[in-house]
């Protein structure tokens, strides 16, 4: 088995040590008596890496994606080397780094809308504020607020009774609340009127 490992490392130029851990890890996952990881394994050990529910799609990975479907063609197992390249490709993987679910929720919008993180966490920030009962929405009163202090903070000053317009058309056909997902659309698509 050392062998093995060692060989690996010097085919690959990765470090043994790191070429130890990952067999550790491999091993872990419940191979078959052929030393290979059964493909439903694989797939729950990326989603476990990646902090994904299991009926959530895979992140989307060039390399993660290939293996999955080499794993397919391989009769359904990964192998060793195959599971090592994976494991190190996928180190920097942003579901790996950044853990929490909110975050990773604003860095999609951010990237959706193409604006900057931080405007979207300063908008989340002023959103969460006048969420008066923290239940992740807006009513008419904290819509205005929000809104309000947006303008505010863009140099703008808008009358309430402009707000209310805006809260109107909004919910014209919507619940008379709206969640974040839905504000920052309406703020993104409406913000040239601000």
């Amino acid at each position: 088995m050392f062998a093995d490992l060692v060989r690996i490392s010097h085919a690959h130029h990765i470090p043994l040590e790191d070429v130890r851990k990952c067999w550790k890890d491999f091993f872990s996952l419940g191979v078959n008596k052929d030393n290979l990881l059964p493909r439903e394994s694989f797939v729950a050990a990326v989603r476990d890496r990646c902090t994904l529910p299991q009926d959530t799609d895979l992140p989307i990975n060039p390399l993660g994606d290939d293996l999955i479907m080499r794993a397919s063609n391989l009769g359904e197992h990964v192998d060793f080397e195959g599971f090592l390249q994976w494991s190190l490709g996928a180190e920097y993987i942003e579901q790996l780094l950044v853990t929490d679910p909110c975050e990773l929720r604003l860095r999609h919008l951010a990237r959706k809308w193409d604006l900057p993180l931080n405007e979207i966490d300063r908008i989340k920030n002023i959103f969460d504020h006048h969420d008066k009962d923290k239940m992740g929405f807006l009513d008419e009163a904290g819509f205005m607020s929000t809104v309000h202090q947006l303008a505010q903070l863009e140099g703008l000053e808008l009358g309430f009774s402009t707000i209310r317009l805006f809260w109107k058309e909004l919910t014209l056909k919507a619940e008379k609340h709206i969640g974040f997902d839905e504000f920052l659309r309406w703020y993104v698509n409406n913000c040239c009127l601000l």
